[in-house]
């Protein structure tokens, strides 16, 4: 790495690391940085700060990644930030372009949404990707046990064999809970 760019890389994570400090602007430009490390350097500074919901949306699209140990780094930090107030950001990144991302929001949506909000997951078991397809599954399942049975039914035959195994299993236990 040159000299001046090793300099820069430095500056910028200590800027990350440093505490005390009210930083949050300068984190959610670092987030856009070119450099994967200092993107994950600035996202983990970020969630310590109870950041804003427009930030967090930030945050999710970066699990978009093809990087896997960074992506699953930021999920872990996002986890902690779970909450229902994200609700309108969760919903929104349902329709990303990333199965990544549908699928993280799917799951966060899913912890908190209501029976009124099952047409989205209803919605995302068209999805082109199978673990999107299951997360929506383990959300209708949640809701709605009585209201998921038509759905998981219309489902049976998935062309993936993790989804029609995660139906299976989701129909027995939704007849053990009835």
């Amino acid at each position: 790495m040159p000299t001046v760019l090793y300099k820069q890389y430095k500056i910028k994570k200590d800027f990350c690391l440093s505490e005390g400090i009210d930083k949050a602007f300068t984190l959610q430009l670092l987030l856009q940085d070119a450099n994967p490390d200092i993107r994950f350097l600035a996202a983990r500074s970020l969630v310590t700060q109870n950041p804003p919901p427009d930030v967090v949306a930030t945050l999710i699209k970066l699990l978009a990644t093809d990087n896997e140990p960074l992506r699953q780094s930021i999920a872990t930090r996002l986890d902690k930030l779970r909450h229902p107030r994200l609700i309108p950001v969760y919903r929104e990144a349902l329709n990303h372009q990333s199965h990544y991302v549908r699928n993280y929001a799917a799951e966060c949506y899913g912890l908190f949404a209501t029976a009124g909000e099952l047409p989205a997951f209803v919605n995302l078991l068209k999805d082109a990707h199978p673990a999107v397809r299951c997360t929506a599954i383990w959300a209708i399942v949640r809701i709605s046990k009585s209201g998921a049975i038509p759905s998981i039914i219309n489902m049976l035959g998935d062309e993936d064999p993790q989804v029609n195994k995660y139906l299976t299993l989701s129909l027995d236990k939704i007849i053990v809970a009835l």
